[in-house]
């Protein structure tokens, strides 16, 4: 029998216990108390060998008033279960919250990976836009005519983006627009 410690021993705390005896209910007070770990494995080896056990079980959490110590309450588990053929998992320290800010931050790594690539995309866009208004006489003239016209569409394409994200002002309406985006001053004879 493992010795126990009046150390690290919880404390007896007063329980109530109700029984059933056909219809009457009735409430024991008891205290808590440490139990030997010999006893503690037959309690928990029997409870497993019980049907609603059959497919498994899961033990959350091993504090307990009945153990001497969390270390003590884990052996007496391991010990019930060992008779069992497979244990899938023994988790001491991870409760609910662990697991809860452990999904939080996968969503907001995928949160910012998404971002990321988003970001990726609208400045590979810019680079490509930059690339094809730099492209010369002579670097438009080596290129196929397949490629010629898919430039040009991608061009035509940018102005009208351009276009429509900028809103006309009342000036530019005066003043009239050219092809380029750029707006023309009206005469100062005609402004007045």
């Amino acid at each position: 029998m493992a010795a126990v410690s009046c150390a690290t021993a919880p404390a007896p705390q007063r329980l109530t216990i109700l029984t059933r005896t056909g219809r009457k209910e009735k409430k024991r007070k008891c205290w808590s108390c440490v139990l030997p770990e010999e006893l503690l494995v037959e309690i928990i080896s029997e409870r497993l060998r019980l049907s609603d056990c059959y497919k498994g079980v899961v033990f959350d959490g091993l504090e307990t008033l009945f153990a001497s110590s969390l270390a003590s309450s884990l052996l007496c588990v391991l010990k019930a279960v060992s008779n069992c053929p497979h244990i899938h998992v023994v988790n001491i320290f991870q409760d609910s919250e662990f697991w809860k800010g452990r999904q939080i931050a996968a969503r907001e790594k995928r949160a910012a990976k998404k971002e990321w690539k988003a970001w990726e995309k609208e400045e590979a866009a810019r680079r490509e836009e930059e690339r094809l208004w730099d492209v010369d006489v002579d670097e438009y003239e080596a290129l196929s005519e397949k490629q010629k016209a898919l430039l040009d569409y991608k061009i035509e394409q940018i102005k009208h983006e351009q276009k429509e994200s900028r809103e006309p002002s009342g000036l530019d309406m005066a003043c009239g627009e050219l092809g380029s985006g750029l707006a023309l001053p009206l005469p100062m004879e005609v402004s007045r």
